[in-house]
């Protein structure tokens, strides 16, 4: 892996650099971006001869702190050369020569191209020139990706532009300049973690970003964040909670015992896919249940939910995962468990025990009427265990459960699937092989109620494997409106489903039916009940995560997100956004599944685009305008030849028109840029008054038959605008192209051939993400746009201080404010003109700057032709009686106005 980049030294560097040696400086350079990477400050590199032939040796360096840049690079200890063959028999140069491999590699030259040791784990080479250093980074396979090669070359970049700045730079100073190699994902809640950063990653590789995610634990969250060492770099990335329900609100319980062994058959202990300890019957079955209850949350859909306080009834309660499951989604929540197999109701009460979990086990089943009755247990299989067992029906139901999660395999083809499914099926039916008959009690329900006093069930949770028909039929009428909410596993045997569904509706619940997607084809569905009076919409494990998510923000420098999984219902999708937006976090709108059950791995990656899209749009060049074609682009057909009355402007052109609107209405400037007379241009609009976009929506327009870069460039120009900021959009790939040749920096839209594609490709294009464009700045860019063209007329008519004077500007000076963080945050990243310190901010790290500053000013500018909106920022610490100034940045649009003077 190899990644060329040239540094253009900036003006002064010449004299920053003067009486340094330029090879031992570049290796410097490379050795302190070694040191901030790595944190390893006692660095040996193996360095190539400057002269072809020349024998390799290693050097050394301390990378000290405190040192400067032009101290260090005086400081490397030579090690020996390698034996030349005419001094030994070999040998010490071939050690040498294997020590050396493992170390990084340098090489310079002055005279031409130069590359690094390809044995090397990781390489540098540079050609030295007056223009410009050529820099080479390389790295074995494994060692570092391309997007890592490229973090390296700009952190060597940002240190050679501090440089010229600071001539006495130090290795601190210099790290402070330097962001993380790779972008960081920290990811609080959420299951289906690793495929969720397989998506992540992708994405990074797709772009060019470097991408790392790791999942972190509440407690990590609310820690703060470490403050700066010496030798570390700037923080880069993004914090995400996931808000779902999950396993996330139990405390992690230190390791217990297994439970004593019980008629023979032993309970052990296992580990949950979230870490956490769990006394289990069969490892296989502990996976199955997470995965059902926790992942999948088959449980408390369409409405069913939990809230403090409440009490739940859980038969056939297993080990007691549903139990765990529900005590996690609200505070103090009562669980009564009934489980009938011995050995299994020992795992439930230690899993109960060990998390703290209130309530009670009864190992008894329930049912129609109470007394004792025989029970076939399976050994390989507790979840089938019940008084009905059927051999065939309970084989044919696990092999299609195999059948189905074969299929789920992401990454496989059909035929690689139907292999899967055959190899995991017999497997999977050999586990109802062995039974034993056990004889258990059984009570029915509204005896225990009677006999404990219950006066509420807030849910009823039943999973009897085919004798749920009997438990519900154990409830006297007295007592069903003591139950909210039930949710029972269904087998439909002669009809039960619509047999049990009327008896519910009978009984004042609205219900739904579903089926478990892995369960399709089989007798198994699941029947959700939900009184018509029982309002529920609060979700407490909803409203913990986002508590824990507003805490996060203040102790961490970090910007945070907030998204909930693909699947969450849109009921809970609009509570979490209200919640989430009320608290004034980022909120990450999830994509729908297009059928229950795990989301597909296109899904996944739709979210992870969302999600990443959501957390670069600062990161990305500043999309200020969109340069848009007219024919067979915002409309269909060539104005000129069919007249501008008969173009298209229906289907997918007008999709365009609003996907463009979309974008006029989050503050970039639209700019028409059209083959055509103008008179058919603006006959367009005249013809077609009802289309999205009006003639006067475009602050440029261009109708010409000249080459459309160089319409491009004057369009650039009249915005006052760089090129690079611009977004070209253009049906025609040789208009693109004939662009892209002159622009290079421009971003370019690839349109389809088909235009039914074209909004997709919109979409698709992130430098027209709508997200990271909510200031008052952002939106109000557009008038500001028209005012500049004001003030460039009244500039061409008057001296400079005549200009300022007619300008009547109006600088405001005020304490900084929370509400302004996001804009100080934007302005930090985008203000390179004059910045002092070019400290790159994020929301977070603001907070944290306004927190410990004795001093910070936000500077609004306005004129007589509009509002520039907050285009100033500085901050100060004191030391002692000094005031230290921190940052000072000024907006390029408030340059040249003298409010740095006011400041």
């Amino acid at each position: 892996m190899t990644v060329s980049s040239v540094t253009c030294l900036p003006a002064g560097f010449a004299e920053a650099a003067e009486g340094l040696d330029v090879d031992l400086l570049a290796r410097t350079v490379f050795a302190i971006v070694l040191a901030v990477c790595t944190g390893c400050q006692d660095l040996r590199v193996a360095c190539a001869a400057t002269k072809a032939g020349g024998p390799l040796r290693v050097e050394s360096l301390q990378v000290l702190p405190q040192a400067s840049i032009r101290q260090l690079s005086l400081r490397w200890t030579p090690g020996p050369p390698a034996p030349t063959t005419a001094e030994s028999d070999g040998l010490p140069a071939l050690q040498h020569l294997v020590e050396s491999a493992a170390l990084p590699a340098f090489k310079s030259s002055i005279t031409g191209p130069t590359s690094p040791a390809p044995t090397s784990p990781l390489g540098c080479s540079v050609r030295i020139a007056p223009e410009g250093w050529a820099w080479t980074f390389s790295s074995l396979p494994g060692v570092a990706s391309e997007g890592v090669l490229r973090a390296f070359a700009d952190q060597v970049e940002a240190v050679l532009h501090a440089l010229t700045a600071v001539p006495d730079l130090t290795v601190e100073q210099a790290a402070h300049r330097m962001r993380q190699l790779a972008f960081e994902i920290r990811v609080l809640g959420g299951t289906g973690f690793s495929e969720m950063t397989a998506a992540l990653c992708s994405w990074g590789d797709a772009i060019g970003l470097p991408v790392v995610a790791h999942r972190v634990e509440a407690e990590e969250a609310q820690a703060l964040t470490p403050a700066e060492g010496h030798l570390r770099p700037m923080e880069w990335g993004a914090n995400l909670v996931v808000l779902q329900q999950g396993l996330g609100s139990l405390p992690q319980p230190a390791p217990g015992e297994a439970p004593a062994s019980k008629d023979g058959l032993e309970a052990d202990q296992g580990t949950l896919p979230d870490g956490r300890l769990i006394v289990e019957a069969n490892a296989n079955e502990t996976r199955e249940l997470y995965d059902e209850i926790v992942t999948r949350n088959q449980y408390l859909r369409h409405g069913l939910r939990l809230r403090d306080g409440d009490v739940v009834v859980d038969i056939g309660a297993n080990i007691g995962m549903f139990a765990l499951f529900a005590a996690a989604q609200a505070s103090k929540v009562t669980v009564h468990a009934f489980e009938p197999v011995p050995v299994v109701a020992g795992a439930l009460e230690a899993n109960l025990r060990r998390y703290g979990i209130t309530g009670t086990v009864t190992r008894a089943a329930v049912g129609a009427s109470a007394g004792d009755r025989v029970l076939t247990f399976y050994p390989q299989s507790s979840l089938q265990s019940g008084f009905h067992a059927d051999a065939e029906g309970d084989q044919n139901i696990v092999g299609e459960y195999a059948r189905h999660q074969a299929e789920a395999l992401p990454g496989l083809t059909p035929e690689l699937r139907a292999v899967a499914a055959e190899a995991l099926a017999p497997a999977a039916r050999a586990r109802t092989a062995e039974r034993q008959e056990l004889t258990v009690p059984v009570i029915r329900l509204s005896d225990w109620i009677r006999g404990n006093a219950v006066g509420r069930i807030d849910l009823l949770k039943v999973d009897a494997e085919r004798a749920e028909e009997d438990v519900l039929a154990g409830i006297d009428d007295e007592h069903w409106p003591l139950v909210v909410q039930v949710v029972a596993e269904v087998h439909d045997l002669e009809g039960r489903v619509e047999r049990l569904r009327d008896l519910l509706r009978s009984r004042g619940f609205e219900t739904v039916v579903e089926q478990d997607p892995l369960f399709a084809g089989s007798e198994i569905y699941m029947l959700y009940g939900l009184r018509l009076e029982a309002e529920r919409a609060e979700a407490p494990w909803m409203e913990r995560q986002i508590a824990n998510a507003a805490r996060w923000v203040q102790t961490s420098a970090a910007p945070l997100y907030v998204t909930a999984p693909p699947g969450a219902t849109s009921a809970e999708t609009r509570i979490a956004r209200q919640a989430v937006e009320a608290r004034g976090l980022a909120w990450v709108e999830p994509p729908p599944l297009a059928a229950p059950g795990a989301a597909e791995p296109a899904v996944v990656l739709a979210w992870a685009e969302a999600v990443l899209r959501r957390m670069t749009a600062d990161q990305r060049p500043v999309a200020k305008a969109v340069v848009v074609d007219g024919d067979n682009t915002l409309w269909g057909g060539v104005c000129g030849e069919i007249g501008p009355e008969n173009v298209d402007v229906d289907g997918p052109y007008r999709q365009v028109q609003e996907a463009l609107r979309a974008q006029l209405g989050a503050g970039r400037v639209l700019s028409l840029c059209s083959r055509n007379n103008l008179a058919d241009v603006e006959a367009v609009f005249a013809a077609h008054p009802d289309m999205p976009l009006g003639l006067g929506d475009f602050t440029v327009v261009r109708a010409g038959w000249g080459a459309k870069s160089a319409a491009v460039g004057e369009i650039a120009e009249e915005l006052g605008f760089a090129v690079e900021s611009l977004i070209f959009v253009d049906d025609s790939a040789a208009e693109r192209a004939e662009v892209s040749l002159a622009h290079p920096g421009l971003t370019v839209v690839d349109l389809p051939l088909n235009p039914e594609a074209f909004p997709a490709a919109l979409r698709g294009t992130w430098q027209l993400a709508l997200e990271g464009t909510g200031t008052a700045e952002d939106r109000a860019r557009a008038a500001l746009i028209a005012g500049e063209a004001r003030r460039r007329t009244v500039a061409g008519r008057a001296t400079t201080a005549d200009y300022l004077e007619q300008l009547d500007l109006r600088v405001e000076v005020s304490e900084a404010a929370e509400d302004e963080v996001q804009r100080i945050a934007q302005l930090a990243v985008r203000t390179t003109q004059f910045n002092l310190v070019l400290r790159g901010h994020t929301p977070g790290t603001v907070r944290q700057a306004l927190a410990g500053a004795a001093v910070a000013l936000s500077v609004r500018v306005r004129d007589r032709f509009g509002d520039y909106g907050l285009g100033a920022f500085t901050l100060a610490e004191a030391d002692g009686r000094v005031l230290r100034v921190r940052d000072f940045f000024v907006s390029c649009r408030a340059l040249g106005r003298t409010v740095e003077w006011c400041v």
